[in-house]
């Protein structure tokens, strides 16, 4: 009985944490919603879990939990109401092909750009060398290799939900999931690269120094990258600052001279579109500006840019 009641206690919390961290967004949602399944389903096959596991239930209150944050999602008012203002969703075979392009190029773009890829490989190696100081039983090598291919896939899931909402590809800017998760991935496999190298080469004192050296480098090159390219855009802030300034004084001219509300122009902010406030008093960039100010700010209308 006792068992019985842990397992019940079990997967209630697994289904009530699954359900609240499913339910902070779309594509963590979509990507919990993924992950449960894929780890059930290899683990069903690999026949290293059974249905009399109490991890068989804890997943399964798991998937019910992300499940149910999804059907909500979906059938809530305020994704019908934000669907008004997009084109209709696309089919599901155009739906990959826009993730699928835009993912090949957010890959592209990341592996490309050296100020990116050189923080990356500090990471890496960080994790491999940390992999090398453990002293942990032996694991099948295949590992490494999916927790690589499972961020990728996670990632790429985690774009379906802002696609299908925008029939597009998401801005860069919001691309902070996926992001997180091949890091995460890479870590994981830097960890597990790592003890296999601490079993294969006994350990060598050279690989660790050698590793060392490359988190050194590659961290060196990565600051003075960052450094070089913020300095290089610094127009592009001092301009956006400008601005700010101009639309400050005009919002609190407007507050001082006992006006109801404020009209400002569109600022167009560096972080790329959805930033500027509009006509609608209940964006959420109005409430957080008139919040501040302690006064309604309103911005031009989105589709003409008048207000």
């Amino acid at each position: 009985m006792k068992t019985r009641n842990t397992i019940l206690l079990g997967s209630l919390a697994s289904f009530g944490i699954a359900f609240l961290d499913a339910g902070f967004n779309e594509p963590m949602c979509v990507v919990l919603f993924s992950f449960f399944i894929s780890l059930t389903a290899f683990r069903l096959l690999t026949r290293t879990l059974h249905t009399r596991d109490p991890l068989f239930y804890f997943l399964a209150a798991a998937i019910l939990g992300t499940t149910l944050a999804l059907a909500i999602m979906l059938l809530s008012p305020g994704t019908v109401i934000r669907r008004v203002f997009f084109p209709a969703s696309p089919g599901i075979v155009r739906l990959f092909e826009i993730t699928a392009q835009g993912y090949a190029g957010y890959l592209v773009d990341l592996l490309r750009s050296p100020k990116r890829l050189s923080a990356l490989l500090v990471l890496v190696f960080s994790s491999i060398w940390v992999g090398t100081e453990t002293d942990e039983k032996p694991f099948d090598r295949y590992w490494i290799i999916l927790s690589i291919l499972g961020g990728i896939f996670l990632a790429f899931v985690s774009i379906l939900p802002s696609v299908y909402g925008t029939s597009e590809m998401a801005h860069p800017r919001t691309l902070i999931v996926p992001t997180y998760l091949i890091v995460v991935s890479l870590i994981y496999a830097g960890l597990l690269t790592g003890k296999w190298l601490a079993r294969s080469l006994a350990a060598s004192v050279p690989v660790r120094s050698g590793l060392m050296v490359c988190v050194a480098g590659f961290m060196l090159f990565s600051s003075w990258a960052n450094a070089t390219s913020l300095y290089e855009s610094r127009a592009t802030y001092i301009s956006f600052a400008q601005r700010w300034d101009q639309a400050n004084a005009q919002i609190l001219q407007a507050k001082t001279n006992g006006e109801s509300s404020v009209t400002i122009p569109a600022l167009h902010p560096w972080t790329g579109p959805g930033g500027d406030p509009t006509d609608n008093p209940r964006f959420w960039v109005n409430s957080c500006y008139s919040l501040y100010y302690g006064f309604p700010v309103l911005g031009p209308k989105p589709e003409t840019g008048q207000p």
